[in-house]
Order: C-alpha cells, then structure tokens, then sequence
C-alpha cells in the first residue's frame, strides 16, 4: 500500500481554494487606444482580426518591424551620415507587430511593390543603356535611368508601406496609417 504523501506530484502546481478562477484576458481590449489619428497599443498587443486600412474582417496578417528613434538625432546628419546612422541604429527603439490586411489591401500592396521593381529595373536599364548608346542620347537616357532607378525604388518603399511608427517608447507605441474606421472602434487614449 503507498502512502498518500509519496503519491503527490511535487511539481504539481498548488490547488487553489477559491475555486477556478479565469486566466486573464489576452485580448486587444484594454491594451489599444485610439490618438487622434494614431493608434496607440501597448509594446507586445496584439490587434484585432480586421484591416488596419479598411476595418473590415481579414485572416491573414502582414508582420512589420517598425523603428523609431528621436527627431533630434537627425541633427547628426549635419556632421556626417555615418554618425548619424551608427547613433539612429543604436538609439532606435524596435517592435515587431502583426497588423490585419484585407485581400484588397494586399493586392495594392504587391501592385506597388510589381511597379516600384518595374521602375526600378527599367531606370537600371536605362542608364546601363546610355552609356551603350550614341553620343547625343547618352546624358538624357543616363539622367532619366537615373531619376527613374531612384523614384522606383522609393515608390515601392513608401507605396507598400501600411504602417509606420511615430513614437516608440519602453510601454507604447504610436502607430500611423491606420484607417479611422478602425480607430474609431477603439476607446480614447487617456495616458501622458
């Protein structure tokens, strides 16, 4: 016969005596306030299953690492843009977040990436192609090749972007380009 002290797990967790309690809520509730025009969310909330750009239920989510540093350091680039990345990349504050996208919001989003590449590829090979031209074309086709390269690439940063970060603190963070139907389902902010 065992006895019943050597038949208890001693890596069990303790028994409660008020009964079974609800874990805590996990949810977006509580953790996610609207700003203006900004949402603000608790570093580490997760965002409801609906579009950041349209409010409506979506499925799928797009991950986004968002970095934020103070404006000030943008004054290093006076002295050299080598300081200026060296203290933006140690003095940024990071936070990965998985926003909602709609199917429609992510049919913009690879159509502005398929047009920023295009761009970009064809302003590539423009300006590889000046310099294999005749004499007269060639500053015309290197300069357009050029200014398209450049607008292509930023096209497609700025254009795919859904979301960006205005502020990053140790406990918040202060999101842009999230659509107003969507925040006006959220309570006010009422912190500092």
């Amino acid at each position: 016969m065992q006895d019943d002290h050597f038949s208890d797990n001693p890596y069990a967790a303790p028994e409660s005596s008020f009964g079974d309690v609800p874990p805590p809520d996990d949810g977006p509730e509580g953790r996610l306030w609207r700003k203006g025009k900004l949402l603000v969310m608790e570093r580490g909330a997760a965002l409801p299953d609906r579009c950041v750009k349209s409010n409506e239920p979506c499925e799928g989510r797009l991950k986004r690492a968002l970095r934020w540093h103070h404006p000030a350091i943008f004054l290093a680039l006076i002295i050299n843009i080598l300081i200026y990345a060296i203290l933006a990349s140690i003095m940024s504050h990071r936070e990965t977040i998985h926003i909602g996208l709609s199917d429609e919001w992510r049919r913009k989003r690879r159509r502005a990436i398929t047009i920023g590449w295009v761009a970009a590829l064809g302003g590539l090979g423009m300006f590889v192609g000046g310099f294999a031209t005749e004499e007269p074309l060639l500053p015309i086709l290197i300069v357009v090749g050029l200014v398209t390269l450049v607008g292509g690439m930023l096209f497609g940063m700025y254009a795919s972007q859904m979301v960006s970060a205005k502020r990053i603190d140790k406990t918040h963070v202060w999101v842009r380009g999230v659509c107003p139907e969507f925040l006006a389902t959220l309570p006010p902010w009422t912190g500092g």
